[in-house]
């Protein structure tokens, strides 16, 4: 397997301070773009490759209330390994998870495959709550979309995979900093899964998670 990642930040300053390297952000849009190539050595001489565009942008409202934004696209051509497919960024294991900003809290993991895939994913948050110094909370909204499709039938048929080609829909609410330490931060979530792919039963479709902040 051979590739490159790119990521252009325009505006984006380098801050050199003894042995480290701080990026003191901007307030464009920043981009990555991903291209892989692999290669199966085999009867056939089989290859595969694989690209992906992500684009953020974060919004600034009075200093208090923060508006964030992730799109990603990606397609994967070839014939190519079943573990190389988009799974779907699901990421629930257990009762309570740990929230990963810009991944799926009600998927569980390898739920779905894509070769072709978009995502969409949003978060609001609002003002803080002085209440006291280790107590600062701030409501947080996340909503997430996802869509793609699997186009290899032999990979369907032999590993029985579910696809999104009807999209995937949730929605999250977050309660930051309940408690603050000296280096982290604590909350807790909620997620719902809607849509094509919820559950019959209304209690299967919600996810629970721990929301850590690191203050360095």
């Amino acid at each position: 397997e051979t590739g490159i990642n790119l990521k252009y930040a325009y505006g984006d300053k380098i801050i050199r301070a003894l042995d480290h390297i701080y990026y003191e952000g901007t307030h464009y849009p920043v981009i990555w773009f991903s291209y892989k190539r692999g290669f199966i050595y085999d009867n056939a001489g089989q290859n595969f490759e694989k690209l992906q565009l992500r684009i953020q942008k974060a919004f600034y409202w009075n200093n208090t209330w923060q508006t964030n934004v992730e799109i990603l696209a990606g397609k994967l051509t070839g014939n190519y390994p079943v573990f190389y497919t988009f799974n779907g960024k699901g990421i629930k294991t257990f009762a309570v998870d740990f929230q990963i900003n810009n991944s799926f809290q009600t998927i569980h993991q390898y739920e779905f495959f894509a070769d072709q895939i978009a995502s969409f994913h949003f978060s609001q948050t609002f003002a803080k709550w002085q209440l006291s110094k280790q107590c600062t909370p701030r409501l947080r909204l996340d909503y997430n979309f996802e869509i793609g499709s699997l186009s290899n039938p032999a990979l369907q048929t032999q590993y029985n995979l579910q696809s999104l080609n009807h999209g995937y829909h949730e929605a999250g609410v977050l309660v930051e900093n309940l408690w603050n330490g000296k280096w982290s931060s604590s909350g807790f979530g909620v997620y719902y899964r809607m849509g094509n792919y919820a559950y019959p039963t209304p209690i299967q479709n919600f996810a629970f998670t721990f929301v850590s902040t690191f203050n360095f």
